[in-house]
């Protein structure tokens, strides 16, 4: 049997998609979304809400062009991709720094759900 690393998120663009080239002359997009959990917290009486934030990373080019044209802050997404952790050190440090991001490749997507939101921002 397979392993499996896939991961669904629904959320929010928390800012409006970056686009770069890389130094080997790759696009690349990335962005930030938000996504929330909620409970009823019974000693206050009222809902609760924890913010999460996910880093998305593509090298695609049809969805970077997607990107460039409807990847604004605020629009609701479906993304679809793998879970993936990098770690680098600055130049002068002495200890290493991690990141976790959703890396959507050929098997992943990325689905607006505000449409009429997208296409008009």
């Amino acid at each position: 049997m397979a392993d499996i690393n896939q991961v669904e998120l629904l959320g929010r663009l928390g800012s409006d998609a970056e686009i770069r080239t890389t130094q080997s002359g790759r696009d690349v997009a990335s962005f930030s979304i938000a996504t929330d959990t909620g409970w009823y917290d019974k000693d206050k009486g009222e809902w609760r809400k924890n913010l999460h934030w996910h880093k998305i990373v593509t090298f695609q080019p049809g969805l970077i062009g997607v990107l460039r044209d409807k990847g604004k802050k605020g629009v609701r997404v479906i993304v679809n991709g793998e879970l993936s952790y990098r770690a680098w050190r600055k130049d002068g440090e002495t200890t290493d720094r991690s990141e976790a991001e959703i890396i959507v490749g050929d098997d992943g997507g990325i689905n607006f759900i505000d449409r009429d939101r997208a296409e008009s921002a």
